[in-house]
């Protein structure tokens, strides 16, 4: 396993966390829109499995920013303190860009399913690369609304084209107040004058979201090939932890 060391732990976006960490000793490598899980070592072992929102480049400096469910996990992170040392697995995922990929870059999110999204985006810009990039991304209010400022900014930019979707907001000024839905995506991806046969199609939020726009984007005959969809495996992960936890115990003896 990785060792990292906590920059700081901090609340945000109304209902989340905020999890800054140091990889001192550079063992962490990952590609933009790759995940880590995090594990903490207690009575009992705590495990979570995060996408990384920072971008390669930004190592040794690595951010996880996730929702606060009141779980025993989240209540073991808000604890710890600066410097405190916590364990990670290699970093994992597929959702990840290929140099083969397109040259329009269709994201579709909900809520914190934007994460591995921001950590691609940025590193995109970093690179210079020249792929149009597309955000749809959906959320149910502003305030809890994922590095929304970043991406607005963005967008004025003229680096991304942003699509926000609010469906518990009826005046908002910054997108559309209404839910995401795939009829909701046809319009406004039409009216973008892409042709959908020249994008990747990035999907992340819950696995209902993810396969109900899966399963959308399949009937309109885009190829299997062109939409990318990250899966966990949650036992293999256990399983992971499980051998490391023994191989500790009979080096311990």
């Amino acid at each position: 396993m990785i060792k990292l060391n906590i920059i700081s732990v901090e609340d945000c976006y109304s209902d989340s966390v905020r999890l800054k960490l140091t990889d001192s000793e550079n063992e962490l490598k990952f590609s933009s829109g790759q995940f880590i899980t995090i594990v903490l070592f207690y009575n009992k072992y705590l495990f979570k499995s995060f996408s990384i929102a920072s971008s390669p480049f930004e190592l040794p400096t690595v951010e996880l920013v996730f929702r606060n469910n009141d779980d025993d996990f989240t209540k073991a992170v808000l604890q710890m303190n600066s410097c405190d040392l916590i364990w990670s697995l290699p970093s994992e995922g597929k959702l990840t860009m290929t140099s083969d990929a397109r040259n329009n870059i269709v994201f579709i999110a909900m809520g914190s399913g934007i994460t591995p999204f921001m950590s691609i985006i940025k590193d995109e810009l970093h690179k210079k690369n020249s792929r149009n990039m597309l955000l749809f991304y959906a959320n149910r209010n502003y305030e809890t609304a994922y590095f929304i400022d970043e991406l607005l900014r963005f967008n004025e930019e003229e680096k991304i084209k942003l699509f926000n979707y609010f469906s518990r907001e009826t005046n908002s000024k910054n997108g559309r107040n209404c839910r995401l839905t795939p009829d909701v995506f046809d319009n406004d991806f039409r009216n973008s004058g892409i042709n959908d046969s020249n994008c990747d199609f990035y999907l992340c939020g819950s696995s209902e979201f993810a396969t109900e726009f899966r399963n959308h984007l399949s009937a309109k005959n885009i190829s299997i090939t062109q939409i990318h969809v990250e899966e966990y495996d949650y036992e293999k992960t256990k399983r992971e932890i499980e051998k490391f936890m023994i191989e500790n115990k009979k080096a311990a003896k």
